[in-house]
C-alpha cells in the first residue's frame, strides 16, 4: 500500500513539474553612436526637449512581433522588449542628441524645464519581417521626425528617415541587433538634419 501511494505521489508531482522555456528580454540600445565633432551651432543657446515617441499599440507593448510576407504578423513567444519600443527609442534619441553638443541642453519628455524647442517623433514602422519561406530577415525603421519652436508655437520643419538592414540571424536576436544597427543610422541621419536646421 505504501508502495502504491509513493507511485501516485511521484506521478503528481512530475506532472507538475513540466519546466516552460524562459522568455528572453532584448534591449534597445545605441549608447556606441558615435558623433563626430560639432561646429558652432546655431541652436548651442536653445534648450530642446525630447517629447515621447507617437507609435502604433504594437509598438506600445513588450511584445515583440514580425512579420511574413507582405501581410502576416505574429508575436514571438520566447522574446520580448525589456521596455516598449516607444519608449525605449525615445531615451535613446534623449541621449544620442544629449552627446551631440548641438544644443544648450536636452530634456526628457518628463522634463517641466521650459524648452525653445521640441522634437516630435513618430514611429511609423519598426519591426523585422521574414520571406514567405522564413529563410532570410531584415527590419524595416521609418521615424518621422518635426521640430517646433516651443515659443512661437510653430513647426520649424518636419522629416522622414528610414533605415533597412539585413538581420545577421533569423532569429529575434538577429532581428534585434538589426534594429539597432538601423536605429544608428536614423539617429545620425536626424543629427545631420538638425545640424542644418540650426544653421
Amino acid at each position: 500500500m505504501r508502495i502504491y501511494m509513493i507511485g501516485i505521489l511521484m506521478i503528481l508531482f512530475s506532472g507538475c513539474s513540466t519546466t516552460t522555456p524562459a522568455v528572453t528580454e532584448y534591449r534597445i540600445e545605441t549608447s556606441s553612436l558615435q558623433n563626430a565633432p560639432v561646429p558652432k551651432s546655431g541652436c548651442s543657446n536653445k534648450r530642446l526637449k525630447v517629447e515621447r515617441a507617437f507609435a502604433s499599440n504594437s509598438l506600445m507593448t513588450h511584445s515583440m512581433n514580425y512579420g511574413v510576407g507582405a501581410y502576416k504578423q505574429y508575436a514571438y513567444t520566447q522574446a520580448k522588449w525589456a521596455d516598449t519600443p516607444n519608449k525605449a527609442i525615445t531615451m535613446q534619441l534623449t541621449n544620442a542628441l544629449r552627446q551631440s553638443a548641438l544644443f544648450e541642453s536636452v530634456l526628457g519628455d518628463h522634463s517641466r524645464s521650459r524648452a525653445d524647442l521640441i522634437l516630435e517623433s513618430s514611429l511609423v514602422e519598426f519591426m523585422q519581417y521574414f520571406d514567405e519561406d522564413t529563410k532570410h530577415s531584415f527590419v524595416k525603421i521609418v521615424i518621422h521626425f518635426t521640430l517646433i519652436d516651443a515659443i512661437k508655437n510653430q513647426v520649424i520643419d518636419t522629416r522622414s528617415f528610414e533605415a533597412k538592414v539585413d538581420a545577421p540571424s533569423d532569429d529575434a536576436q538577429g532581428g534585434v541587433v538589426a534594429l539597432n544597427e538601423g536605429l544608428k543610422e536614423i539617429f545620425v541621419q536626424n543629427r545631420v538634419w538638425l545640424e542644418k536646421v540650426c544653421q
